[in-house]
């Protein structure tokens, strides 16, 4: 199932305003958030079994008063798939072919609708399947270059690979996979006109404000977001945490990838699920990057284990993992190759 991420919205509240989240036991598999306003207490569940098709967790820091139920997704019978994606019918693939399980591609120089309608390292050109483009080449969109490539300032570029500071016109061209007003940044977080660390905890009534860190400009100002428990007073700021510098920092460096077995958007996205199953990345790489993106993008429910007991079973995030271990290994690859580098010059 393909994850659509929270949107970390909130306003200004009382904590009295803040519902309980957690996971339930319902079998009405309509619905994948159910709320309840019954009791003194208003409650918010994560609802059992999952849904089969897309679910929007979006209003989990949402205010009560805006609540209602939220049901999941109808699947999209004209969805057309790329190639390697899963299928079970040849009419959910952008070719018409689905050689179960995946969609299969078209060869080079036949008919395509799209670039997922392509093998891998092809892209749809004036209704035919054409090679891609090479690193450095003239480029207008991202699915012209070769997998985990893009169109960045007209060129075939690398994902992930320019440091805070640097013109983009992608984050995904960014260690940071973050770009604001052009340029590659990461963001600090700072409440009452002090730079917060983790777990950036905040008062309900107070305001987070994001700073860029590549010049100190104010970006925006969000409310102190819910958590899903009654804490007094007490929320996090959770507003683009993902893109928080002492967060995420630079590592998206350890997700670059030059391979793909699909094709289209799948081969050119920053999506660690899609990534895993086109087999661009590695398990080690899909766990850390789907838990550091879960859990930031959930974290106020990370810091305080409202959901701890479905997170996995809803594809958020995993508390057990271990992101330090994974972080710390590549660090001392990234030195281990310095160093080895250093002793050839």
């Amino acid at each position: 199932m393909l994850l659509i991420w929270l949107i970390q919205v909130c306003s200004a509240l009382d904590d009295i305003n803040c519902a309980l989240v957690s996971c339930d036991s319902e079998t009405d598999s309509q619905y994948c958030l159910l709320y309840n306003n019954s009791t003194e207490d208003n409650s918010v569940f994560l609802n059992y079994p999952k849904c089969d098709t897309d679910c929007s967790y979006e209003k989990l820091y949402l205010v009560n008063d805006t609540w209602g139920n939220v049901k999941c997704r109808d699947y999209n019978e004209t969805l057309r798939l790329p190639t390697g994606a899963f299928c079970s019918l040849a009419q959910n693939c952008s070719s018409n072919i689905c050689s179960v399980p995946r969609c299969y591609g078209v060869p080079e120089g036949d008919y395509c609708r799209d670039d997922g309608g392509c093998m891998p390292f092809y892209h749809c050109e004036n209704n035919v399947c054409t090679e891609s483009y090479q690193e450095g080449d003239s480029c207008e969109i991202d699915n012209q270059c070769p997998p985990g490539h893009g169109c960045d300032k007209g060129e075939c570029t690398l994902f992930f690979l320019k440091s805070i500071g640097e013109s983009s016109d992608d984050g995904k061209f960014c260690k940071s996979n973050y770009a604001i007003n052009g340029y590659c940044d990461s963001l600090l977080i700072n409440r009452t006109g002090v730079e917060l660390d983790s777990p950036f905890f905040c008062k309900i009534e107070e305001t987070c404000d994001y700073i860029s860190k590549r010049n100190g400009e104010l970006l925006f100002s969000r409310p102190c977001a819910c958590a899903g428990v009654k804490y007094k007073g007490g929320g996090y700021c959770t507003f683009e945490l993902e893109h928080a510098d002492k967060i995420v920092n630079e590592q998206y460096i350890y997700m670059t990838y030059t391979y793909s077995n699909c094709s289209g958007d799948y081969s050119h996205t920053d999506d660690p699920r899609i990534l895993y199953q086109c087999g661009s990345i590695s398990e080690d790489q899909f766990n850390f990057f789907w838990n550091l993106r879960g859990r930031a993008r959930y974290w106020g429910f990370y810091q305080t284990g409202a959901i701890n007991n479905c997170s996995v079973y809803f594809d958020l995030f995993d508390t057990v993992y271990d992101l330090d271990l994974y972080a710390f290994a590549n660090s001392l690859n990234a030195v281990m190759f310095a160093l080895i580098g250093a002793s050839l010059i």
